[in-house]
């Protein structure tokens, strides 16, 4: 990789291989003149932001690239080869004056694709996989952006759209940031109600870990049985149908208040025991004691928990686990993989289930309309109640699903068209070749409700057969 190249990607939606690399002047000339995407981005903006076009446009047709590090192929923290010798700072909240920053610190400035936001380039060596996150939070602080600095964007893969901006600020002799003054950050020690994730207070000894997102660090003590289900010699696993599972929930940090504590806190170690059978008892006791200073407003004392813990101890094992959430993916203990690759499978795999449902439930309506007139998006979009442009999405592989019922409908039309006026009966096996005159089929839709009683009336006494649609 060479000096002032960055990673460059067809579009954000895409799979995360690099396509090639690209000089930092290129990219940022093409930002200042848009000769290849200034046109796609106007038209993006004109939508604008949180638009359907705005959204399809700039997920689907504006490239990217990573501005924090290079990558070995793929995009993926496994696969860092080093620092790009820059930052990129996302500035997406309102309040944020440009006129104010200290520009001899930035090297380059710019609107977002939206032209809602800003991009901030910091040059910066020394920057690791280590020390990355607190460099990006010293770094905003010295530039006084902060407060206005989007930590959603605070990820070493991070993409950067293209965007255009003829005024774009560039200042090539701009102030170099050093990573050797931002050391690593010790790890927090939190409670989060999103990744149901413990780590107690130092001295302990007991992480608990979630299973999906975080690294297993120490001893770990489960909070949720979901990987009991994993078959061995894969790394996830994808139910059609939500599993159930038992899952501990944990409250906010210091959300318990008074009155309150003693209930919960021995709802919660219950539970944990439930889920940890053979966890040591010390380990155990430890674990509490950090649930118990992080989630109360005004932690127990030490009598009161020792109370809850061996009233809980003693009946280890007694009662049975209760299944209180369902889960659909699920990825097992020991899986290394990082919380944004995980999140892209499950994006990736629920997408293929919608997907599948989605053509299951064209084919059933499709398989529905029989005498109806001749199916088409529109008509599948009125009885399903969605868009025409989603159904034709899917039609376009469902093609000839759709000819084979056209046809039989209206080959079953004919000979019941004929039935009713008391014309010869065709015989079911010869219908299929019989085709209506122009005045027949003029007065289609005045029989199309009789025909309908009587094909349904003799399918049900079995006088006539109907081959199914699959």
């Amino acid at each position: 990789m060479q000096k002032n190249e960055l990673n460059y990607y067809t579009c954000i939606c895409g799979k995360a291989y690099v396509k090639k690399n690209v000089t930092v002047d290129w990219w940022l000339s093409e930002i200042k003149f848009g000769h290849l995407f200034g046109e796609k981005i106007k038209q993006a903006r004109a939508a604008g932001k949180g638009s359907d076009e705005f959204e399809r446009i700039k997920k689907e047709e504006l490239p990217c690239v990573t501005w924090n590090f290079h990558y070995d192929k793929y995009k993926e923290d496994q696969k860092i080869l080093g620092s790009t010798g820059f930052l990129y700072f996302d500035i997406d909240k309102p309040g944020f004056d440009a006129s104010c920053l200290d520009k001899s610190k930035v090297f380059s400035l710019f609107k977002s694709v939206s032209s809602k936001g800003w991009s901030v380039i910091v040059r910066a060596d020394g920057i690791t996989s280590e020390n990355y996150s607190s460099a990006m939070r010293g770094i905003s602080k010295e530039l006084g952006i902060d407060s206005f600095n989007d930590f959603g964007a605070v990820k070493k893969s991070q993409y950067t759209v293209l965007s255009f901006d003829p005024d774009i600020f560039i200042n090539t002799e701009c102030f170099v940031f050093k990573g050797e003054n931002y050391p690593p950050e010790e790890i927090q020690k939190k409670v989060s109600l999103s990744s149901n994730t413990l780590h107690p207070p130092q001295g302990q000894g007991v992480y608990v870990v979630n299973d999906t997102f975080l690294k297993k660090k120490k001893y770990t003590i489960r909070l949720t049985d979901a990987t009991d289900y994993i078959k061995e010699g894969v790394n996830y696993e994808v139910f059609e149908e939500k599993i159930d599972v038992t899952q501990i929930q944990l409250p906010n940090r210091k959300s318990i208040q008074p009155g309150a504590r003693n209930r919960v806190l021995s709802t919660i170690f219950s539970n944990m025991l439930l889920l940890n059978m053979d966890v040591p008892e010390d380990n155990a006791y430890s674990w509490l004691v950090g649930i118990n200073n992080l989630i109360c407003s005004s932690p127990l004392p030490e009598k009161e928990v020792k109370k809850i813990f061996y009233s809980n101890w003693k009946k280890k094992g007694i009662y049975k686990k209760t299944k209180n959430k369902k889960r659909r993916i699920v990825f097992k203990k020991d899986c290394d993989w990082s919380k944004e690759d995980k999140l892209s499978v499950c994006r990736k795999e629920i997408g293929r289930l919608q997907t599948k449902n989605r053509k299951e439930e064209i084919v059933n309506t499709i398989g529905a309309l029989i005498i109806e007139d001749k199916i088409t998006n529109n008509v599948l979009a009125k009885r399903m109640n969605i868009s025409a442009t989603t159904v034709k999405r899917y039609t376009k592989e469902l093609k000839w699903h759709l000819l084979e019922r056209n046809t039989l409908n209206r080959n079953i039309f004919n000979y019941y068209y004929k039935k009713i006026n008391d014309e010869p009966i065709i015989p079911p096996e010869s219908y299929a070749n019989y085709e209506l005159t122009e005045k027949e089929y003029g007065q289609y839709l005045q029989y199309t409700e009789e025909c309908l009683k009587r094909f349904q009336a003799d399918l049900a006494s079995g006088n006539i057969f109907v081959p199914p649609f699959f």
